[in-house]
């Protein structure tokens, strides 16, 4: 059975791709179990997600000696927000080194005075799979992610994805960070879509 590299050290993005690989015929990978840890920096200066998410897997991979990686890039689209919000900066939106905090009440500043269906946001993610320099496969999703909250309240239940705190589903009546991974499931369109075309590439249907 092949090792797949999980390339993130995020806790929380760690979560979501074990999801997205779970019964693949594959053993996960993490940075902490190669030896030594890598320390690796990824540009994503690329020109969109995809492109994104194929530099940091193949970055992830070379410090894997070459093993399978999969990486993901993503980012919320604002249509109401224009040139004033870029989605390919989503996580560094306030500036390198802010906090999550500084990044919604960044957002929220941005957001002041708009109403409605002026509030809506669509999440993008792309998936890359590469070994060495050699992107094996990519894919995308586009979503929507609801409407952006009006008022930010910290929880118990904040993440590692800031924008989770801050995004409101109508269909579900909370917000995402708030989901259970059934809700997730069952009112999230993004990373299901991933996660069945990522199933196929493996031929799990």
């Amino acid at each position: 059975m092949a090792e797949l590299l999980l390339a993130s050290t995020n806790p929380s993005k760690l979560a979501r791709l074990r999801w997205l690989i779970q019964d693949l015929p594959v053993i996960a990978r993490v940075p902490t179990d190669l030896e030594p840890v890598p320390h690796v920096e990824v540009a994503e200066d690329a020109p969109d997600f995809m492109a994104n998410a194929a530099q940091k897997a193949t970055a992830w991979s070379r410090a894997g000696g070459g093993m399978l990686t999969l990486a993901t890039d993503g980012g919320l689209y604002i249509p109401s927000l224009a040139s004033a919000w870029e989605a390919l900066r989503t996580r560094r939106s306030a500036g390198a080194g802010a906090d999550a905090a500084m990044s919604i009440a960044r957002l929220l500043a941005l957001m002041q005075g708009k109403r409605g269906d002026q509030r809506q946001a669509y999440w993008h993610e792309a998936v890359a799979l590469a070994r060495g320099d050699l992107v094996v496969q990519a894919w995308s999703a586009t979503g929507d992610a609801g409407l952006i909250a009006e008022t930010y309240v910290p929880s118990a239940a904040d993440t590692a994805f800031w924008t989770e705190s801050i995004r409101f589903l109508p269909a579900a009546g909370k917000l995402y960070r708030d989901l259970t991974e059934a809700e997730v499931a069952r009112f999230d369109t993004v990373w299901p879509a991933l996660r069945l075309q990522v199933r196929q590439y493996f031929g799990i249907t």
